[in-house]
């Protein structure tokens, strides 16, 4: 297990393991020099094909298991982020699945009953170690185990935009437990912070890591922070959540997963500008940052809500539209009923997972050699 990847994470299984594997500074593969041109930006960075944390070190992962299927290889993060969102506290899983194991998963999933005799938590198809030394359905630890050497080596094969910051073995549960652990399973509440900057111009050292609300020169600050009291507590959030990206999505929202979730701390605070003493005098710019404490958030809910809250900043919305869709779950206007309210989703890059809490879990992190 590892935490503080930081980039996009595109949790799909099929990553394509060469794309996936490539730095950001990397050229893409060789096409035509047009096209090849039209792919960059002014920064010279790639576009155009995809690319996710989760396959880079999967691919990686598949190097130091001894060249093994990637598909073998399990990455599970403790949360999933939409491409563009960073994280600095992003718990996962990792181990590699035997070839036995991974041909009857295989065989399994083209039958119309799927074998699940080899999950340990219920629900999940793919088996899970209990223990740091289980070795029923998956390869023993490389490195002799080292685990200080393997993030060693994944560190050393990362592209520029990852970094592993800690590693430790499966933590061992009591075995009053209903499962072993799970990075997202066995947490009890996530922290997302958004960031945003407003006034005279757009800092553009920002541009990846704040959304400039362009037009804005100052918040009702008043209406946010009631907006963010609102939100506490346990409510149905399906006004904040974000329309299914596919058919696994459409699947999930439809197959009966519930909508109610619990915000423990939403707040609005003013941050330093980062580049505060070399603005031109009498041009202004202010930071700010959303903090957002859950337990379990939907698809786009944290971005949802910050986009809400930003239109009621901004004199868009007003109070009692944005608690009538706390309440409702919807953002429906009673006088109109086939119209909604409408606001922006706020962009991914403003986005962190800032860190994940557990309860009575002890994390044996190891040391990290540089």
């Amino acid at each position: 297990m590892f935490t503080g990847w930081s980039g996009a994470n595109d949790s799909s299984y099929d990553n394509d393991v060469r794309q996936d594997s490539l730095p950001m500074n990397d050229p893409e593969p060789k096409t035509r020099r047009k096209r090849r041109r039209r792919l960059k930006d002014m920064d010279g960075e790639n576009r155009g094909y995809v690319r996710s944390v989760e396959g880079v070190i999967r691919a990686n992962l598949a190097q130091i298991y001894g060249n093994v299927d990637p598909r073998r290889v399990i990455v599970e993060g403790c949360s999933r982020t939409d491409k563009g969102v960073h994280a600095t506290g992003m718990i996962a899983h990792i181990y590699c699945i035997t070839e036995e194991a991974f041909d009857a998963l295989q065989e399994s999933s083209n039958s119309e009953n799927p074998d699940q005799s080899m999950s340990t938590i219920k629900g999940k198809r793919i088996p899970h170690p209990t223990s740091p030394t289980d070795q029923s359905y998956f390869e023993p630890i490389p490195k002799d185990a080292n685990l200080s050497r393997m993030a060693f080596a994944l560190n050393r094969m990362r592209p520029q935009d990852v970094q592993i910051s800690g590693i430790a073995p499966t933590p061992l549960l009591p075995p009053t437990s209903k499962r072993p652990f799970h990075a997202s399973l066995s947490s009890v509440s996530k922290t997302y912070e958004y960031r945003v900057s407003i006034g005279d111009f757009q800092d553009p050292t920002l541009r990846r890591s704040a959304w400039y609300i362009e037009g804005t020169r100052e918040w009702n600050m008043e209406a946010i922070r009631k907006g963010c009291e609102m939100l506490q507590g346990t409510h149905d959030f399906s006004a904040f959540q974000g329309s299914a990206k596919g058919g696994g999505d459409r699947k999930k929202q439809k197959g009966g997963k519930s909508p109610t979730c619990t915000l423990f701390h939403v707040d609005f605070v003013p941050e330093e500008p980062p580049i505060d003493k070399i603005y031109f005098p009498g041009l202004q710019v202010e930071m700010f940052k959303f903090v957002i404490v859950g337990d379990r958030f939907l698809y786009k809910m944290s971005r949802m809500i910050v986009g809400a809250l930003v239109a009621l900043g901004s004199d868009r919305m007003d109070l009692e539209t944005f608690e009538r869709a706390i309440e409702n779950g919807n953002w429906n206007i009673p006088e109109t009923p086939d119209k909604r309210v409408q606001f922006k989703c706020a962009p991914p890059h403003g986005l962190v997972l800032e860190s994940v809490q557990y309860d009575d879990i002890d994390f044996n992190w190891q040391p990290l050699r540089y």
